[in-house]
């Protein structure tokens, strides 16, 4: 039995092949905050980031509550790895859309080859393709969909300046534009989409594009 957590494109989560749609929101951050810490956290780094300015013993007695509530909604299942002051989520029974794109973060800085680097690239603009958390406005939250926002943005751009570099110009100008769909003010991304489009032969294309942008900003 294993528990699937997603967070991009809507919070959502599968137990044993089922949905799990009965938790309520304390349990709902909770979870999501163990799955963005993919190591896991203390119960006070916990407590400080859902509930900053309230005292220690009561968000722990909420944390403790939350628990309790998803060990019930998971039935057999128990996805804790936990102890007195530290929480992590068991990576043998907890399944997370975060964990993969992580993976292919931490193995685009650590692969060299080029085409190898292609390949894990392209693998974290498709794990990261969707919004974080779409219409969560915690303060966390935000932060941390942002922050996935621009990895996807600097992924698709540097698969853009590769295909530039091999004169593969409609490559270079769809992910540009990929880039551009999620971040519309990323300068390099405009740089490498003016010069793909104008290889094209699409200039004109290109410049209405940047003015309905700059119009939109």
């Amino acid at each position: 039995m294993r528990v699937q957590v997603q967070l991009f494109g809507g919070f959502q989560v599968v137990c044993d092949g089922a949905p799990v749609a009965n938790l309520g929101l304390t349990e709902r951050r909770v979870l999501v905050q163990l799955c963005l810490a993919e190591a896991g956290c203390t119960r006070r780094e916990l407590g400080e980031t859902l509930w900053p300015g309230i005292d220690y013993s009561s968000a722990g007695n909420r944390i403790r509550t939350a628990l309790v509530g998803l060990r019930r909604a998971f039935e057999n299942v128990d996805p804790f790895l936990a102890d007195r002051q530290q929480i992590a989520l068991n990576p043998g029974l907890v399944v997370c859309d975060v964990w993969q794109a992580q993976d292919a973060e931490r193995n685009a800085r650590h692969t060299f080859d080029p085409t190898d680097r292609q390949l894990v690239l392209k693998t974290l603009v498709e794990s990261t393709s969707l919004d974080l958390l779409p219409g969560w406005d915690e303060n966390w939250a935000a932060a941390a969909r942002e922050y996935w926002a621009s990895v996807h943005e600097s992924s698709c751009v540097r698969l853009a300046e590769s295909a530039c570099s091999t004169s593969e110009w409609s490559q270079a100008s769809a992910w540009a534009s990929a880039a551009l769909d999620r971040q519309p003010e990323s300068a390099l991304a405009w740089s490498i989409w003016f010069t793909s489009m104008g290889r094209l032969g699409r200039g004109p294309e290109a410049a209405r594009r940047f003015f309905v942008a700059q119009k939109a900003h």
